[in-house]
Formats: structure tokens, C-alpha cells, sequence
């Protein structure tokens, strides 16, 4: 029933629309939605997610995730599968918690291992150079919706830009936010059947990939992390750090540890610290779909300083190392 999905209100008032339209439109043009057509849409509002609102569709025994953006998508299905807001909120066994995150490092592992020119996606992005690129747009990205100085976020950009991967000539199929929350799972199984929200996917360097997908192991304790108050790894049944390194350098067939870590660690933290910004930028306007987009602003500095800290240490970091940081 659409009253017992998890993480989810009544659509709130910026984000409403002709539900009877959206109700006639996937009747025509979404085959099976119109099962019973008799019964009412109902339509639920997920409340994670900053950039773009997301809801949840129900129509007799169909279901469907909604996610709006400049064009807007439809996952359907009789049985859609599992998505799962954040780590925190995983209502399952310690034991099915640690088989999701490997299903998730397997998959991160796999769309890194596709060969774009056999798939034709060489035209994708422009591959050779992500490095500096990814810093100049992120640089660029805060700067735009800045309100404050924060001198540790220009230190950031600095030292990345200074320290740029010597071999910045990888050419991967790059996903730019691969996290739980885009990934829907099979409905019994811990296997991923779909990745979701590919707007900053691009031919790169995977490791950015990688770096920002395990950035919760590194999340400054002072800092709240996807709605938790605890550490990734004090929630039972997440596997450690090294495990999850190791499964993704294995399936790969690369060096562990990756060259550079410290680098691509720095990098995520500035990306997301660019993120947070924009959020509460957009919250300012009236625009952020979140509910909680006002807590941001003060997150902004304890990320750069993270990645300032993580910048200064080798490319492998110690479980030691990351407890007294």
C-alpha cells in the first residue's frame, strides 16, 4: 500500500501537479498501467533527494518511481523492486546488509569494466583530462552559488588542481553519483537490476566513481551522514572499507591500493561540498525539493576541511588513520 512506503509524505505544495493529467498520460503510453482502471492514482512524495523531486506512484497493483527533472522518468513495474533511501535506513538482516554492499561495489566494479567502444560511447564525454576538468566545473559550480567565503574551499581547489593524477588518460564509463539511493534492487534478492540518475555520467577517470561512492567511511564524525547519527561503520552487517576496496581492485583487475586515492578522496569531498552549497543556495530561492535543505549551509566547511586533511595522507589510508581523523 502506498501508505506503508518508507520515507515518504503528501506531495508538498511547491512540487504539486495535475496528478489526473500524469494519471491519463501513463494510461496511454505506459503499457499494463491501466490494469484497473477503475481505481485512483495515488501519489506520494519520497522525502530525500535535493536536487530533484522524486515520488512514488501506485495504481491498483502497479508501481512506479517518478523522478522529476528537465525530462522527467518512469521506472514501471508489476513488482519494481527495492530502492533504499540510505544505509541507515536498510530494514534488513546484519547479514542481507553486507550482500547489498557488495551487490553494490560488484556493480560499480561492472559498469567500470564496459568497453565504450564496443558500446559506441566514446563520443560520450571527452575522457582524457577528467581530472581537471571535474576541478575546474566544481570550482566553478561553488563559486556561482557561494554566499560566504570559506577560505578552506579555495585551499581545496588549489591543492587539486596542483596535484593532479600524472596519468589523467583513463577512459571509463564514469556514473558521477553512483550511492544507494540510485540503485534499485530485485524485490528478494541482494542483486542491483537498475542504476538510476545517469545526469553526470561521463567517459573518465572510475575511480572518481569509487572515491565517492566509499566517501561515507571517511565522513567527518562531527557532520550528520544521510539522516544518521552514527558512523557507516558502526551500523552491523556493513562490511569494512578494505573489503569493499579489495572486491572492486579484484573484479577490475587493478592495483590495490589505486594510485592517487588521496587525490580522488579530496575530489569527492569537494564535489559534494559544491553539492551541499548549491542546496542551500537553492533553498534560499524556494527551490530545494528537500525537506531538510536548510541544515546545509554549516556543512559546507567541515567538508572542505576534511578533504584538506585526507589530501595530506598517503593514497592508502589506515583504518587507523581515518579513526583519529
Amino acid at each position: 500500500m502506498a501508505e506503508l512506503e518508507t520515507d515518504t509524505s503528501e506531495v508538498r505544495a511547491k512540487h504539486r501537479f495535475d496528478e489526473q493529467r500524469l494519471d491519463e498520460y501513463l494510461s496511454t503510453h505506459l503499457p499494463g498501467f491501466s490494469f484497473r482502471p477503475g481505481e485512483a492514482l495515488t501519489v506520494r512524495q519520497y522525502r530525500s533527494g535535493q536536487s530533484s523531486a522524486t515520488f512514488f506512484l501506485q495504481k491498483g497493483p502497479n508501481k512506479c518511481v517518478l523522478r522529476k527533472k528537465a525530462h522527467e522518468s518512469v521506472v514501471p513495474g508489476d513488482n519494481l523492486g527495492r530502492i533504499f533511501r540510505n544505509v541507515f535506513h536498510i530494514d534488513v538482516c546484519p547479514a542481507e546488509r553486507s550482500a547489498l554492499c557488495v551487490a553494490l561495489i560488484e556493480t560499480l566494479s561492472r559498469l567500470h569494466s564496459y568497453n565504450i567502444h564496443k558500446l559506441n560511447l566514446t563520443g560520450y564525454g571527452q575522457g582524457k583530462g577528467y581530472c581537471q576538468r571535474e576541478v575546474t566545473t566544481w570550482k566553478k559550480q561553488y563559486e556561482r552559488v557561494a554566499h560566504t567565503d570559506i577560505p578552506e574551499m579555495s585551499q581545496l581547489a588549489d591543492w587539486l588542481m596542483n596535484n593532479l593524477p600524472s596519468k589523467d588518460n583513463e577512459e571509463c564509463l564514469v556514473h558521477g553519483d553512483f550511492k544507494i539511493d540510485n540503485i534499485i534492487f530485485h524485490p528478494t534478492e541482494a542483486r542491483a537490476i537498475a542504476v538510476l540518475d545517469w545526469e553526470l555520467s561521463t567517459i573518465g577517470n572510475p575511480i572518481s566513481d569509487l572515491a565517492y561512492f566509499l566517501i561515507g567511511y571517511f565522513w567527518p564524525h562531527e557532520e550528520p551522514i544521510y539522516g544518521g547519527d552514527k558512523s557507516i561503520g558502526d551500523i552491523e552487517g556493513i562490511p569494512p572499507y578494505e573489503d569493499l576496496m579489495s572486491i572492486y581492485c579484484r573484479h577490475r583487475g587493478v592495483d590495490s591500493p589505486v594510485h592517487d586515492w588521496n587525490f580522488f578522496l579530496a575530489l569527492s569531498f569537494f564535489k559534494i561540498a559544491g553539492i551541499t552549497q548549491g542546496i542551500h543556495a537553492r533553498f534560499l530561492l524556494g527551490n530545494s525539493s528537500g525537506e531538510n535543505a536548510s541544515i546545509f549551509a554549516d556543512m559546507v566547511k567541515p567538508l572542505a576541511e576534511k578533504g584538506l586533511r585526507l589530501a595530506k595522507q598517503y593514497p592508502s589510508v589506515s583504518r587507523e588513520k581515518r579513526s583519529k581523523s
